[in-house]
Order: C-alpha cells, then sequence, then structure tokens
C-alpha cells in the first residue's frame, strides 16, 4: 500500500515533558541528523497523506515514537519504517 498522492514526513524530537525542540519534514526517503546532549529525549515520526496535491495535507497518520536515552560518548542511529495505513516503527541502533 501507498499513499497514492504522496505525503510528507514528519520526524520530531521531544524533550521529557514533551516539548517539541526540533522538526524536521521529508518527501522522500533521506538521512536527517540530529545532535544530542547527554538525557532522554523522544523520537516522534509521522506522516501527512497530500489531499489532491502536497500544497494541502490532511491530518497526520501512520505515527510512531520511541523513548531513548544518550549518554556522553553514544552514537546513535535510528531508522524509521512505515508502512503506509498500519503505522510505522523505529528501529534504534
Amino acid at each position: 500500500m501507498h499513499y497514492i498522492e504522496g505525503s510528507i514526513g514528519y520526524v520530531q524530537i521531544r524533550n521529557r515533558l514533551g516539548r517539541v525542540l526540533v522538526q524536521k519534514t521529508f518527501r522522500t526517503a533521506a538521512e536527517l541528523d540530529f545532535a544530542f546532549t547527554p538525557g532522554t529525549w523522544r523520537l516522534v515520526s509521522f506522516q501527512r497523506p497530500c489531499d489532491g496535491n502536497c500544497n494541502y495535507l490532511d491530518g497526520p497518520t501512520d505515527r510512531c515514537a520511541l523513548l531513548f536515552r544518550i549518554r556522553r560518548s553514544d552514537t546513535l542511529s535510528a531508522t524509521v519504517h512505515v508502512t503506509p495505513g498500519s503505522g510505522c516503527r523505529i528501529e534504534l541502533r
């Protein structure tokens, strides 16, 4: 399954209180880089399907989130796997 008219993907970094600190968007598979200080963070991803064209977007869908902790010397990478109509999952390495 796919989004018939396309979609805009969103990735957010939130603090422990849920406040959005950074939000980036993407239209195709892309690599996004973030720098973190040590602490606990939440990575959130969702899609906004295009409604006719991508100048008009439907509400957020296929959402997922992952809470993770960064230590001083950590280098992590995350991959977001989106299945249109069935959500997403985040893989942390």
